[in-house]
């Protein structure tokens, strides 16, 4: 699994939200991709609080899943999972593997036996969040993309 700590100042290879009115605290939640692609938020304790969007009202999110294009408030700052990934730091090369799924694909790039395929890897899933080498940041999978 592989998470991201977000907030206005959560140190390097996390993400960083630019926020001049400060209503972000330093380090304001934790953003995790599960193996299966899922995509898990947790509330770190911060001032302002993270809520999701329930049909138009805001709802207090302290941990839960999330989609990767469901509305989150973060203090005054709105956003998405899908936007938050996109400001992500793409993987390190050493770590040996990419921070997705863990699918076959991804273990033969893992090995040097394969390449990352990204959103042209039939065993994708509409949904599934996934580092893509080619446009170089964390992308989520639409419809048409895996066919």
């Amino acid at each position: 699994m592989k998470y991201f700590l977000i907030g206005r100042n959560p140190g390097d290879r996390h993400i960083t939200i630019d926020d001049p009115t400060e209503t972000v605290s330093r380090v304001h939640g934790e953003l995790s991709v599960a193996r299966d692609g899922r995509l898990y938020y947790a509330d770190r304790d911060s001032t302002n609080g993270s809520y999701r969007d329930r049909d138009g009202a805001w709802i207090a999110l302290k941990r839960d899943y999330v989609s990767p294009r469901e509305r989150l408030k973060l203090g005054d700052y709105v956003t998405t999972a899908d936007d938050l990934l996109r400001l992500a730091p793409a993987p390190e090369a050493s770590a040996g593997a990419i921070a997705t799924t863990g699918t076959s694909a991804d273990a033969a790039v893992a090995s040097g036996s394969g390449r990352r395929s990204g959103n042209d890897d039939p065993h994708r899933l509409e949904g599934e969040v996934i580092w893509d080498d080619n446009l170089g940041k964390y992308v989520t999978v639409g419809k048409g993309m895996n066919t």
